[in-house]
């Protein structure tokens, strides 16, 4: 074991296990990652430097550096030339949750409980993607939306959205800017009751990583969402990028089946 003191004592357990296997940066990174998703080290507050880090660790100051370095790239924190490396993650902010099995309804919740700004809006002709998503033909116009949703005033999603022109056409941009996008739909006889999505991980773009006030390429949760009325018709294509510690999807699977042949499903 390699022990190190320090005026952090309370925080971080300044001891690292040397003899399971595991980097000893990675070992610096998880203490300091529950420290700041614990709220230990709350928003603002200066996390200890590459040089006291190695002082207490008993570890080379290339190895605290990684560390922290790590730790911005997750999106945590903020290495600052002045300043020091300063909390960005606000452990008092709630985590917005959703679900497959009740997606809509999720979704919705959402919508009423958050704030939203609309960053841009404006009609154009759709892209191959937009064309094949919505079943279009080539040429047709779409709304393009670009919005930020807060949740206690801090960002906490980004989103773009497609809608053919003849839907978009029903609301107005003041709408869009003050009414859930499930609630327009309905309102233009195009109710969602579908929806077809992919859920990735992906590096924030600048401009994404600036709406949502992280670092450039830190660790986002994309989803990529169809939603279609009962008559199967596509009326939005959605791509959402989520701050990755501000958003959870969560599942409930039911077995089906007992042995070897059982199968986990999620519930409807």
């Amino acid at each position: 074991m390699v022990n190190a003191d320090g005026p952090s004592a309370n925080v971080l357990k300044s001891s690292l296990n040397v003899d399971n296997g595991a980097p000893l940066y990675g070992q610096i990174l998880s203490q300091l990652e529950k420290a700041v998703l614990s709220g230990d080290y709350p928003l603002h507050a200066v996390l200890p430097g590459e040089k006291e880090l190695s002082e207490r660790f008993g570890v080379s100051r290339i190895t605290a550096k990684r560390a922290l370095n790590e730790l911005a790239a997750k999106g945590l924190v903020r290495r600052m030339r002045g300043r020091g490396t300063v909390v960005v993650y606000n452990a008092a902010l709630p985590v917005v949750k959703g679900s497959f099995d009740n997606l809509l309804q999720s979704l919705t919740v959402m919508g009423l409980e958050t704030e939203l700004e609309l960053v841009s809006v404006e009609m154009e002709p759709s892209s191959e993607e937009v064309q094949i998503a919505l079943g279009l033909d080539a040429g047709e116009r779409v709304q393009r939306a670009v919005r930020v949703r807060r949740l206690e005033q801090a960002p906490f999603s980004h989103l773009t959205t497609f809608v053919p022109e003849s839907i978009a056409s029903t609301y107005t941009e003041e709408d869009l800017a003050q009414t859930p996008m499930l609630t327009l739909l309905e309102r233009a006889g195009a109710a969602a009751v579908q929806a077809d999505q992919t859920l990735s991980a992906a590096a924030a773009s600048p401009a994404v990583a600036e709406a949502l006030d992280i670092s450039p390429a830190a660790p986002v949760f994309e989803v990529v969402r169809t939603l279609r009325d009962r008559d199967g018709r596509a009326v939005q294509l959605i791509h959402v990028f989520y701050r990755a510690d501000r958003f959870k999807y969560e599942m409930r699977l039911t077995k089906q089946a007992d042995g070897e042949d059982a199968v986990w499903r999620s519930a409807d």
